[in-house]
């Protein structure tokens, strides 16, 4: 395998994400709704990687029961409770401020973490739990800002749905 390959993948992914907020509002303007672009969002990288996988390795298809209420917490609650409210928040408010408050969840794994899965909250968490929060209620933008209680609203209401896929997969290793 190319040395290579795994940094162009991650640098693709990262123009990807980058992009989304871009393509989010031109196809708003066009009249799709969020659910929709959410939709497809969704089930095509869903059609491409299962076909691959189908392809590549049919294993990959395979779940221990046990597992299960993880797969369907992350996959379709979690996930589908993120995107709508990712590509909502694009609609009411900048989109670095969107992305800011995206951001916060790593607040909500590490508070959920513990009680859930008994991991200890270090110092440096609750450092960085302290610079993610006074962070989002000034990020730089150049539009005009919604109201501080519009931002925290916002964060409070969709970020636990944003971070639920990291907090219950880190039990999910094989």
């Amino acid at each position: 395998m190319n040395k290579a390959l795994p940094y162009i993948c991650v640098a693709a992914a990262a123009t990807c994400w980058g992009f989304t907020g871009l393509f989010n509002r031109y196809l708003t303007v066009l009249g799709f709704t969020q659910t929709q672009l959410f939709f497809v969002r969704c089930f095509v990288p869903l059609v491409v990687l299962g076909l691959w996988l189908l392809i590549r390795d049919r294993s990959a298809f395979r779940i221990r029961l046990r597992d299960l209420w993880m797969f369907l917490g992350s996959g379709l609650l979690s996930l589908t409770m993120f995107g709508l409210a990712y590509f909502s928040a694009m609609q009411v408010m900048s989109l670095s401020v969107a992305v800011v408050l995206l951001y916060t969840s790593p607040v909500w794994v590490v508070l959920l973490s513990a009680p859930l899965f008994k991991e200890r909250i270090t110092w440096l968490k609750v450092l960085a739990l302290i610079l993610v929060i006074v962070g989002p209620p000034a990020p730089p933008d150049s539009s005009p800002a919604p109201p501080l209680s519009l931002r925290w609203d916002c964060c409070m209401a969709s970020s636990p749905a944003w971070d639920t896929p990291c907090t219950l997969s880190s039990d999910a290793s094989p």
